[in-house]
């Protein structure tokens, strides 16, 4: 990998500026390891893109999956409510037959 920075020239302009020469190598170091400890080389930018596209196929995966449940939990929500309006009409009916079976008694328990 190319450096991102020219170490040797910034170590001669460090010199040339009567920075002594152990004071010019140690902060040439020091910026080096700062500056590319910090940079992304191409490999790290391969992986991210695996790790980016691993990561969408999973969100993909789930959002499929997801959407099937919900679908489900609706199509209960659905029953539910069938079923609700169905007993509710067998309840109604049941009241129209309890009180026409309490006229009826009523009627003909004079």
């Amino acid at each position: 990998m190319s450096s991102m920075i020219d170490t040797h020239r910034y170590y001669q302009k460090l010199k040339e500026a009567g920075v002594d020469e152990r004071q010019a190598e140690a902060m040439t170091q020091g910026l080096a390891e700062v500056v590319l400890g910090s940079v992304a080389t191409k490999n790290d930018m391969v992986e991210l893109r695996r790790d980016f596209s691993e990561l969408r196929a999973h969100a993909e995966a789930e959002s499929v999956r997801w959407s099937s449940e919900f679908a489900n939990v609706k199509d209960n929500l659905n029953f539910v409510r069938n079923l609700v309006v169905g007993m509710s009409g067998l309840l109604a009916l049941i009241v129209v037959l309890a009180q026409s079976v309490g006229v009826y008694v009523s009627l003909h328990a004079r």
